[in-house]
């Protein structure tokens, strides 16, 4: 599935002008390929309040203790 957009932040600002680096899993939904030209917009967006995460899989809640130690 290839998505059509998504949102990210800025890691460092060391790409030179014009350039930016993008992780593989960004390249790979967006089907991008490296030295495509591509059309990026600043968007600020809210701050979340709260987030709500769903196992991908059954083994999770087979966890002794799945809370982040």
């Amino acid at each position: 599935m290839y998505l059509n957009r998504v949102f990210i932040n800025v890691l460092d600002f060391k790409a030179k002008k014009n350039f930016i680096f993008l992780p593989t899993w960004v390249m790979k939904s967006l089907n991008l390929n490296c030295f495509d030209v591509i059309r990026l917009r600043f968007v600020k967006l809210e701050t979340a309040s709260s987030v709500v995460l769903q196992p991908h899989e059954k083994k999770f809640f087979d966890l002794e203790n799945p809370k982040v130690k």
